[in-house]
């Protein structure tokens, strides 16, 4: 599928935002599919896939807006909502941080592995 956008940015970002601005609470979501074919049309959701640059182009506008509109998405529910409540919040935000728990467990284990495999060795550039 060639990358053929009929819409400037600022009409993808109004578009998206005005179609989440109804879907409120997650009861109310819209799949990510149903949201690239509302704004790009039936042939935008022929390839669904995470490289279909359709629905990459909406997936950047909501990481811009995610915090500013409080959109909403959850590895357990297939598509985008507006929060309604705090309960919406704490969800995605207890999501987050297991997610963000789970890399810090990564890292520890690899640096422990490092060790054990190269001795602990000062790196010879400072990661910051």
């Amino acid at each position: 599928m060639a990358e053929t956008f009929d819409k400037t940015d600022e009409e993808i970002e109004t578009e998206v935002r005005h179609i989440l601005s109804f879907r409120k609470g997650k009861e109310s979501l819209i799949s990510r599919w149903e949201l690239v074919e509302r704004i790009f049309g039936r042939q935008a959701v022929a390839n669904r896939s995470n490289n279909n640059p359709y629905d990459r182009k909406i997936r950047d506008v909501i990481a811009q807006y995610r915090d500013i509109d409080l959109i909403c998405s959850s590895s357990g529910a297939a598509g985008y909502w507006i929060a309604a409540d705090m309960k919406d919040i704490e969800a995605i935000a207890e999501e987050y941080h297991g997610r963000a728990m789970a890399m810090l467990e990564k890292e520890s284990n690899l640096r422990r592995r490092g060790i054990e495999k190269f001795g602990p060795q000062a790196p010879l550039f400072p990661i910051n």
